[in-house]
């Protein structure tokens, strides 16, 4: 992997600020959550997607007892 040449401090809260160029590049909006992991001594941020806490799918979640499900188990859920 090749240095970008952006270098930023942690702060004394252990956050850091994501450039904007990378934010813009990546799609990445305020209130975006990422997944934070490790491989080796590497960081890894990765935009976090949103799943169905029943079936595992991604795409459009509808909260249901503070926990995300599709509309697919949501409907499910109704008829039993």
């Amino acid at each position: 992997m090749q240095s970008s040449g952006l270098i930023r401090k942690i702060d004394d809260l252990g956050r850091i600020v994501l450039p904007a160029e990378i934010r813009r590049v990546l799609g990445l909006r305020t209130h975006d959550s990422l997944d934070i992991t490790h491989d080796g001594e590497c960081i890894v941020l990765r935009k976090h997607e949103a799943t169905c806490v029943l079936c595992g799918q991604t795409g459009s979640m509808v909260p249901f007892n503070d926990r995300l499900v599709c509309k697919n188990c949501l409907q499910k859920v109704k008829e039993a």
